[in-house]
Formats: structure tokens, C-alpha cells, sequence
């Protein structure tokens, strides 16, 4: 009895070890998997187009800081990576909402974000002090799918993200309704933004009809046009003055539209990206496949790629805000980080996000 209960605890434990080699192996294939899971983030491949645009869509790395702190809390929304974001000054992730199909940028409205949701046509309201989400959702009727909101003073701007699209202009009333008060009487092409100056002006982020352009809301007329190779975002710096997004050109410019003076704020490093005024689109076109980096993962990835540019560079971003002086917080879309610049130099890098197409200091405490 006793040789076969011994002959049969070592046939169990044969089976015992075999199994956990197994076990060891496949947790071993999985972790390399997931090791890899970073490649399958999206991204612009010249000539090509977006790439994994769907197997990356559920993949987050952990956020991790490098540089200064953050001077408050900041609020980051992932249009690919469905997902809202909030960091502490030191990186930790406070709050995160997933697998939401936000719009691609929002609002700062006081104390609270508003974030729209895009396929319901409604944007929700994020406390940033608690980061309750409030249940008082509002609803946008006159749309099915809703692409940004900005607001300025008392006034939100939101858009149809569509082919042939209309920017319309609100007030919210007591009751939290939104009371349209302008629109745009020229029609846009999957428009991802628009601001207005806080009284009479809006200004047109046309994305897919490459301009940008100003309306007087007063009068209903066209103020100024400009070309703009797939404008993302607009942020006021002052009255006269706005900051644009150009995705596909890898940079943040500066237009001042009274005296018609036009800036690169932060670009690519390469110098085509650099210059000043690229007036003539279809040669930007022509000559951005050219700026392949070597070693491709899955599609060629652009020089203006951070593995490829180094730290001070912009890929394809999303979103840019200007904030104190001479600093700039962007998106960067393509390098899946957000870049805090002053005086021109990388300050600070959060890493880890899925395409973040929007972000935003976000006041950490009552009263902000």
C-alpha cells in the first residue's frame, strides 16, 4: 500500500510539475504579448493614412511623468483610446472613465469639464473637485453625433462632426438647456473645432476643407480665411490673436488676423515643418510621405516620430492650449504623450495615453 500511494504521489506530482511548466510557459507567451500590446497603438503613416486604428483602441500603457510637475491637475480625453483621464501633478492617474466614445476635444467651464459624448449627442459634466460625473447630462437636438465643444464666457460652441457640417453657437439657460444663439452660415467639412472670442467672433477649425476661418457673427460675414493643413484645434490668445493645431503639418502655429502675422510655436524639428507659411497644400502633401523613418513596426512611421525626432518633436498632434506666458500644452497625438513647452523646451512629458486628442489643466481644489 505504501509503494503505490508512493508510486502514485509521484505520478501526481509529475503531472503537478508538467502542468505549471505549461501554466509558467503560457503566462510567459502572454506577457510578451502584452509586451508588444505598445506597437498596436494608432498612429499617421505617410501615404498610408491612420494605422491600427481599431486593434488599439482598448490599449493603455501605464502614465508615468518625466520633467517639472504639473502645476495643477490635468484632464486628458483619448479619442481613439475611448477613454477620460484625469493625472495629478505628480502623474498618479486620479479618476479615469473608460470605454466612452468622447469627442475630440471639451470644455473647462469653472469647477467642472464639459466632455461631450459623441455618438448620443450629449456632453456630460466632470466635477473637478470630486470627479463626480453628473447625472444631468445635456442633450444637443440638433444633431445625432457631436464632434467638440469650447466654450468662451457664456457662450459653447459645439459641432457636427460630418461631411457637410454646421457650427452652431449656445447659451445654456436656468434650467441647464441649451439655447442656440448662433450659426454658422458657412457650411464645414468634418470641422473638429471652433471657438469664439467670447462676444462676436467665431473661428473655424475646417479640418477636412484644410482653412481655417473667422466669422462676425454680427454681420454673419467672413472676416478672414487662411489655409491650414488639417487644423485640429483653436485656442484664443488674445483678441486678435489664436492658436492653431495642424495635425498633418506636425506643428502649433500663431495667427494674428488683423495684421495677418502667422508663427510656428512648436513643430517637428525637420525644417520643411518649421517654416513659416505653407500656402500651397498639395506640395505639403507630396512631401510628407518623404519623411519615412527606417525601421517601421507595422506601417513607416514619420521622422517627426519621438523614437525617430528625439524628445522635442510633435507627431501628428490633436490639440494645443496656451497657458501663462510663453508656455504650451499639447496633445501629441501620434507619440501618445502630452508635451508641456516653455520658451520653446520640453518641460515635461506624461506618457502612456492611446492618440489623446485634448487636454487641459483641470482645478484641484474648490474655489479654482
Amino acid at each position: 500500500m505504501k509503494k503505490l500511494a508512493w508510486k502514485t504521489f509521484n505520478r501526481n506530482y509529475l503531472f503537478f510539475i508538467l502542468g505549471g511548466g505549461l501554466l509558467l510557459a503560457l503566462i510567459l507567451l502572454f506577457q510578451c504579448w502584452g509586451g508588444n500590446k505598445e506597437f498596436k497603438y494608432s498612429y499617421y503613416s505617410p501615404g498610408k493614412g491612420t494605422v491600427n486604428m481599431e486593434k488599439g483602441k482598448d490599449i493603455r500603457k501605464p502614465i508615468s511623468l518625466i520633467g517639472k510637475d504639473l502645476p495643477d491637475n490635468l484632464l486628458v480625453i483619448t479619442d481613439m483610446g475611448r477613454s477620460v483621464v484625469v493625472v495629478g501633478k505628480e502623474g498618479k492617474v486620479l479618476y479615469e472613465k473608460l470605454n466612452i466614445k468622447v469627442g475630440r476635444s471639451f470644455a473647462i467651464d469653472f469647477k467642472k469639464a464639459l466632455i461631450p459624448v459623441k455618438n448620443v449627442a450629449k456632453m456630460f459634466r466632470l466635477d473637478s473637485f470630486t470627479f463626480a460625473d453628473e447625472a444631468d447630462e445635456i442633450e444637443f437636438n440638433h444633431t445625432k453625433s457631436i464632434g467638440f465643444i469650447s466654450k468662451h464666457g457664456d457662450q459653447i460652441v459645439a459641432g457636427d462632426y460630418v461631411k457637410d457640417g454646421t457650427i452652431r453657437v449656445f447659451k445654456e439657460n436656468k434650467n441647464k438647456e441649451l439655447i442656440e444663439v448662433f450659426k454658422d452660415p458657412i457650411r464645414s467639412f468634418y470641422s473638429r473645432h471652433a471657438i469664439t472670442n467670447g462676444s462676436d467672433i467665431l473661428f473655424v477649425a475646417d479640418t477636412f476643407g484644410q482653412r481655417v476661418y473667422g466669422v462676425d457673427m454680427k454681420s454673419n460675414k467672413k472676416i478672414f480665411e487662411i489655409p491650414s493643413y488639417f487644423p485640429n484645434q483653436i485656442d484664443l490668445i488674445d483678441q486678435d490673436t489664436i492658436l492653431i493645431t495642424e495635425e498633418h503639418m506636425n506643428r502649433v502655429v500663431s495667427y494674428n488676423f488683423k495684421l495677418n502675422i502667422f508663427k510656428v510655436v512648436a513643430s517637428c524639428p525637420i525644417q520643411f515643418y518649421k517654416n513659416s507659411v505653407v500656402t500651397d497644400l498639395k506640395t505639403a502633401e507630396e512631401k510628407a510621405p518623404q519623411f519615412v523613418a527606417e525601421k517601421p513596426i507595422d506601417y513607416p512611421k514619420s521622422l517627426c516620430a519621438s523614437s525617430e525626432a528625439g524628445i522635442k518633436t510633435l507627431y501628428s498632434p490633436n490639440g494645443a492650449r496656451a497657458y501663462g506666458k510663453d508656455k504650451l500644452l499639447v496633445a501629441d497625438t501620434d507619440n501618445h504623450r502630452i508635451v508641456i513647452f516653455e520658451k520653446g523646451e520640453v518641460v515635461t512629458v506624461i506618457d502612456g495615453f492611446n492618440n489623446p486628442s485634448d487636454a487641459a489643466f483641470f482645478a484641484s481644489f474648490p474655489g479654482n
